[in-house]
């Protein structure tokens, strides 16, 4: 088959990229990522994994205007697969860390969400599929992010152990319309 063409929005340091990379040969990961330290981690970790032919990590803000990714080569619709773990704190509902990278990567702005539903949406081929890592308390958030951009919705709740409710992280996967 044609290799699969993955972006990896909010990508940090690379991990998820990275894994899907480390297990699926017939991937090339494009990693977006807003803060320069971890855009230059996630290359390294690219490089000492022997992944850096697969996986790129570039800079870019995924609610800001496409043009400045796409002089990167990031092209609309062209992505087989989306994946993201985006910042998951409600800015109104936290109190964000005082760490100014770790409050970026986990708070969430107002209306953030559906900003990067529109980014997913925009950046995947049609029929291509979102996996999109969340917590389980932020569905019916996601769910109206997701309307009228993702169908085919499937959700695969985390649980923390045998028996405890998926309190803290939730995998849905949705087929772009």
């Amino acid at each position: 088959e044609a290799r699969a063409r993955v972006l990896d929005a909010g990508a940090g340091p690379g991990m998820v990229g990275l894994a899907l990379a480390a297990r699926v040969e017939t991937c090339d990961v494009t990693g977006i990522e807003i803060d320069p330290v971890l855009v230059a981690l996630g290359n390294e970790n690219a490089r000492r994994s022997g992944l850096a032919e697969r996986v790129r990590i570039i800079a870019g803000d995924v609610t800001a205007p496409l043009a400045a990714l796409e002089a990167e080569g990031v092209r609309r619709e062209s992505y087989d697969i989306v994946v993201s773990n985006p910042p998951f704190l409600e800015a109104e509902a936290s109190q964000a860390s005082p760490l100014p990278m770790q409050a970026r990567a986990s708070t969430m702005p107002e209306q953030g969400l559906a900003r990067w539903a529109r980014f997913y949406a925009a950046m995947a081929r049609p029929d291509g599929v979102l996996y999109l890592i969340h917590r389980a308390d932020q569905l019916r958030s996601i769910l109206d992010a997701l309307d009228g951009r993702f169908g085919g919705l499937v959700i695969f709740p985390l649980y923390p152990k045998v028996g405890a409710p998926a309190q803290e992280q939730a995998l849905a996967s949705a087929r772009h319309d």
